[in-house]
């Protein structure tokens, strides 16, 4: 089974707030978190350009979609039947830079996560102490 709904963006613009909720991808520059934990902690999903996917397989069959989010722009959405696939098309227009026989999806190994406790953080929320110490 994979299921998830995540969100995947530059690790330069994450938040110091919100970094405990991503984790770190294959590619040093990417990280990913559960969209609806970002969302339910407050995340402004229009401060900058990043990728929302979404996966439901089972055994072999089964569907993806993703949008891309920049802000000010349009935004864009692709199905299953995107070229290339919708989830690596979403990537591609975040700046995943593509390698030799791999997709995009692979260059991040997004296989790792394949239900939502996956995107769970290791680290437990920040206290009240580090949020205040957080809040400008």
């Amino acid at each position: 089974m994979h299921s998830i709904n995540a969100t995947i963006l530059r690790k330069e613009d994450v938040t110091e707030k919100l970094e405990w909720l991503f984790q770190k991808t294959a590619h040093p520059d990417f990280v990913i978190a559960s969209t609806s934990l970002l969302i339910q902690n407050g995340w402004d999903s229009s401060s900058c350009r990043h990728a929302d996917i979404s996966t439901d397989y089972f055994g072999g069959g089964g569907s993806q979609y993703a949008s891309y989010i920049e802000p000010t722009k349009p935004i864009q959405h692709f199905h299953d039947r995107a070229k290339g696939g919708a989830i690596n098309s979403a990537l591609n227009l975040i700046g995943v830079p593509p390698k030799e026989d791999r997709d995009l999806f692979d260059v991040l190994e997004l296989t790792r996560y394949r239900k939502y406790e996956d995107l769970t953080p290791y680290e437990s929320e920040p206290n009240d102490d580090q949020q205040e110490s957080q809040t400008p």
